[in-house]
């Protein structure tokens, strides 16, 4: 029976919820019923359920039935909160079954100090007004004993878990405006803002200029022009071929 109550027992516990950074939704302060219990939980809630954190203290080791009661009255030892919440009409059973109540959260375990370190997520149970399984203003109680989950083939397994008497409870005080109606995440609107931005310098690169070569004029002054005119200096002549230096 052991190892059975550990396994849903972890089952029902989850890791620490990062998703909530402005408080509580709602807060539990436990008080003294059997057993000399204090404590306090906070319950966060999300779109899909609810996220029960904290801590109870006074109990005696091991596991402990751990559920959320029809009414939010704590007299008599805490026997006035009723039996479990159970809008449905459904028998008790465990946190995963489909067949359970909705206060129905297993077991928690106590240390050897008597301390019980709770963390549990849980779909069945809402902070949302408008729900059937809203919880704000019922109570949660913890049992003296272990819930056997609705196992314990007898009709007082069906109804409480045969989990014994109860050793503390509190009430669900909703806070933080989670008692208004729940309205999912809506976008955020924002007035369409025109953009001015300033004329950026074009910056063009130089392109470099590709200028064919031009082919080189040379000058020979002794060979013939083709019809160019052309001025030699010193001019040149032949002399006549009776050219006679000595004659005058």
């Amino acid at each position: 029976m052991k190892a059975f109550v550990v396994f849903l027992s972890v089952a029902a516990v989850v890791r620490p919820s990062s998703f909530h950074g402005s408080g509580p939704d709602a807060v539990v302060e436990m008080v003294p019923g059997s057993d000399q219990v204090g404590g306090r939980l906070e319950l966060f809630r999300n779109n899909a359920g609810v996220i029960i954190q904290g801590s109870v203290t006074g109990l005696t080791p091991g596991y402990h039935g751990f559920h959320v009661h029809a009414k939010g009255r704590l007299g008599d030892f805490c026997k006035d909160a009723g039996g479990h919440f159970n809008p449905f009409g459904k028998n008790h059973g465990a946190p995963e079954d489909v067949e359970r109540h909705a206060g129905d959260l297993g077991n928690v375990e106590a240390d050897s100090y008597g301390v019980a370190y709770i963390n549990i997520a849980d779909y069945h149970i809402s902070l949302d007004p408008s729900s059937q399984t809203f919880i704000g203003g019922l109570a949660i109680v913890i049992h003296a004993g272990v819930d056997d989950l609705g196992r314990g083939g007898n009709p007082e397994s069906l109804k409480t878990g045969n989990a014994g008497k109860r050793s503390g409870c509190g009430i669900i005080q909703v806070v933080g405006g989670s008692s208004s109606a729940y309205l999912p995440p809506q976008p955020i609107q924002r007035p369409f803002q025109p953009v001015h931005r300033p004329p950026q310098p074009v910056h063009r690169i130089p392109q470099p200029v590709h200028t064919p070569p031009q082919p080189a004029f040379h000058y020979q002054p002794h060979q013939p022009n083709y019809g160019r005119f052309e001025l030699e200096f010193p001019p040149r002549f032949s002399p006549p071929r009776s050219f006679n230096p000595y004659y005058h």
